[in-house]
């Protein structure tokens, strides 16, 4: 098991152990949901001409949190010698058909190498694990932690 150090979770180690251990596969990715939001409209175009516009509009996307459990046979898909990042290995995984499997988390995760995952973190301890953050930041008010 592998885990970024630089994400708060209540992700259950166990239970994505667990996981991947039931379906026999190299590789699993916790991942949890992100909404992004785009602070500009955001123009669809087919060569000059405009074909949709979406005001600050707000994607969702599946995101990896940094937390990864997989077998010693996944360092045979790792060359020596060179720079090889986690999306190094999923470029080669991907490429060579091998299956990824996901293990999506609900609950919390934040990323505190941003800014503002690590301002809420900070918030968070503030109020308490398992308690309200009531302090006036904006986009954690009243989230429970």
């Amino acid at each position: 098991m592998v885990l970024n150090g630089d994400l708060v979770t209540d992700l259950d180690l166990y239970e994505f152990q667990a996981f991947h251990r039931s379906h026999g596969g190299m590789l699993s990715i916790g991942v949890t949901s992100k909404t992004v939001r785009v602070d500009l409209g955001v123009l669809e175009a087919s060569d000059t001409l405009v074909t949709g516009f979406h005001e600050k509009p707000s994607m969702n996307y599946t995101v990896s949190m940094g937390i990864y459990c997989m077998e010693p046979e996944i360092l045979a898909l790792i060359p020596d010698g060179v720079p090889f990042g986690f999306d190094d290995l999923m470029h080669v995984m991907l490429g060579k058909g091998l299956p990824v499997h996901v293990f999506r988390h609900e609950g919390l995760w934040m990323d505190i190498g941003r800014p503002e995952d690590f301002q809420n973190a900070q918030h968070a301890v503030v109020a308490g694990v398992g308690s309200r953050c009531t302090v006036h930041c904006g986009d954690c008010l009243g989230r429970a932690y």
